[in-house]
């Protein structure tokens, strides 16, 4: 699956309430403009944490890769939902 199927399948999950963050899987606020913007899976939002992390990584220029995401790992069956 490419990277733009990958972030189409995220932006559906959260307009259908997904409610955990797609790139550590731990809970995202109720209302997800609560969160963070990506910087790299534009238009999916991530939990707080992961925005900072998504900062702070740009910065050092140790980018994670969208198939590390916790959410991309269970589309790939790595992991359950």
């Amino acid at each position: 699956m490419t990277d733009e199927k990958i972030i189409a399948r995220m932006q559906a999950d959260q307009e259908q309430g997904w409610p955990l963050c797609p790139r550590c899987g731990e809970r995202m606020p109720d209302k997800l403009t609560y969160g963070a913007l990506s910087r790299h899976a534009k238009g999916v939002y991530i939990c707080e944490a992961c925005g900072t992390d998504e900062a702070i990584r740009d910065w050092g220029g140790n980018i994670e890769p969208l198939s590390d995401w916790v959410l991309v790992r269970v589309y790939n069956g790595d992991l359950r939902r």
